[in-house]
């Protein structure tokens, strides 16, 4: 018996490809539920949790440190 992996690799190689414009059709649906799924998460609202560690960080760059002169250190 032919191991699964050989049999798999042998009948990738030996079915017919897809032809130019049944390609064109997969990567044109493929893009379109890639920008479907994008628009969806993009569309949802930050996490509190989220928007407070960006207030955190806003906080932590906005106050100088003691000792900070704001000059460099070189």
């Amino acid at each position: 018996m032919v191991p699964a992996k050989v049999k798999i690799f042998d009948d990738a190689m030996t079915k017919p490809q897809p032809g130019r414009e049944h390609r064109q059709e997969i990567e044109k649906r493929i893009d379109e539920n890639l920008k479907r799924a994008f628009d969806e998460v993009a569309s949802e609202p930050v996490p509190d949790r989220f928007v407070d560690l960006l207030e955190k960080l806003r906080n932590q760059t906005s106050v100088p440190k003691s000792g900070d002169t704001g000059g460099s250190d070189g």
